[in-house]
């Protein structure tokens, strides 16, 4: 993924997610659910994230962030001195 998204449509969509969480299981999304603001990254089903392989499925998704400010930009800039 280039970007992080949230998912608006999403048919049998699964994620390799294990550079942001270290899951070896593809996690599975879904576009319906509506996750409190304060879920943790590896239970938001209803995003997508950059740096992360879509395994299956397909979707549409609006992007909600780039560069330093995705999910991967912002471990990134942690292990920046």
């Amino acid at each position: 993924m280039p970007a992080d998204s949230r998912l608006i449509d999403a048919y049998g969509v699964s994620v390799q997610e294990a550079s942001l969480t270290g899951d070896s299981v593809p996690a599975s999304k879904d576009a319906a659910q509506v996750l409190p603001a304060d879920t943790s990254l590896g239970d938001r089903r209803n995003s997508v994230f950059m740096g992360t392989i879509v395994s299956s499925g397909k979707a549409t998704a609006v992007v909600t962030a780039t560069g330093m400010k995705t999910e991967l930009g912002r471990i990134a800039g942690m292990l920046d001195p």
